[in-house]
């Protein structure tokens, strides 16, 4: 879960954007907020994808993690800005 302390409080980072249904709209060098089990995962770039959108390749902002995504995968995507 990511955090955010701020005057010695832990405060959870909510996603920012819209909910991304459609995977394949995404483009390449977008950016998503990626959430599972209602729990903030990670802030990361789509760094490549099949046409379908079925498989999204992620880098993950910070740490340059770069991780697979399956649509079936149990995540909700969030559109944002860099």
């Amino acid at each position: 879960m990511l955090t955010n302390t701020c005057e010695g409080v832990a405060a959870i980072l909510l996603p920012t954007g819209r909910v991304v249904r459609d995977w394949g709209e995404l483009a390449v060098d977008s950016w998503v907020d990626v959430v599972a089990d209602s729990e903030p995962l990670t802030h990361a770039r789509v760094d490549a994808k099949t046409e379908d959108g079925s498989i999204l390749w992620l880098v993950e902002a910070g740490t340059g993690r770069r991780t697979l995504r399956l649509k079936t995968d149990p995540l909700v995507l969030y559109r944002t800005s860099h």
